[in-house]
């Protein structure tokens, strides 16, 4: 099934990036969306030090990223720059890793600086996996996310209804993609099933009246295959 992966890539679970990654888990939950989380800081830092994409852990968060369909990164940006943590684990990515995804980065940060600094350090790591489509970021500053006494936060409105709105065009996104793919996929089945049809019509003609029919009969799966290269 479809999934969204949702990548935290702050040490702490009560940083102000989680909380961001929270309220998007809750939205796209909300939607009927499966999701799936990885805690970077949770991944073995041997194995991501080394590269070691066969490290249980490791394997499994790349087969998750892998698998999606979308992607939901949310960092904390401190000093115009993005954590070590994320930036290894973006490294043991494939070359092309998130190609045909789409990408929604949620960042918090206290300055102008740390906002430029996903325009400048992490949206070019994105594009540069083959991303699909990076969403508009979502970035939030102390004042947004207010810390209360329980370690939760109090969500400014505008940042909310900012999150809300990410989701929300993510989610049409993907809706429309399912859309667009569920009908080019019973178009080349129909084309197949007019080909074999005609096939068959061939065949069955007299000896005489029949041209040179392919060899061996093509399959029913080679012809979707090849259906769907146009």
């Amino acid at each position: 099934m479809a999934h969204t992966t949702l990548i935290s890539s702050s040490p702490s679970p009560t940083a102000r990036s989680t909380h961001l990654l929270d309220l998007a888990d809750a939205a796209l939950r909300r939607r009927r969306r499966t999701v799936q989380r990885i805690d970077i800081p949770a991944l073995p830092a041997d194995a991501l030090v080394s590269a070691d994409s066969q490290a249980p852990a490791l394997a499994a968060a790349l087969a998750s990223v892998d698998a999606a369909e979308a992607i939901v990164i949310a960092l904390p940006v401190s000093q115009s720059s993005f954590s070590g943590a994320l930036k290894l684990f973006l490294d043991v990515l494939p070359q092309r890793g998130l190609v045909g995804k789409e990408v929604l980065v949620l960042a918090s940060g206290t300055s102008l600086s740390d906002l430029l600094a996903l325009d400048c350090a992490l949206l070019p790591v994105l594009s540069s996996l083959g991303a699909r489509r990076i969403a508009p970021h979502v970035f939030a500053t102390p004042a947004q996310l207010i810390a209360q006494s329980d370690h939760g936060y109090a969500t400014d409105e505008s940042l909310r209804e900012r999150l809300e709105h990410a989701v929300a065009q993510l989610d049409l996104v993907l809706s429309e993609r399912a859309e667009l793919f569920a009908h080019r996929a019973a178009a080349i089945r129909q084309r197949t099933a007019d080909f074999f049809a005609s096939l068959a019509t061939i065949e069955a003609a007299p000896a005489d009246a029949k041209p040179t029919l392919p060899r061996p009969r093509p399959s029913r799966r080679g012809c979707e295959a090849l259906f769907a290269l146009d």
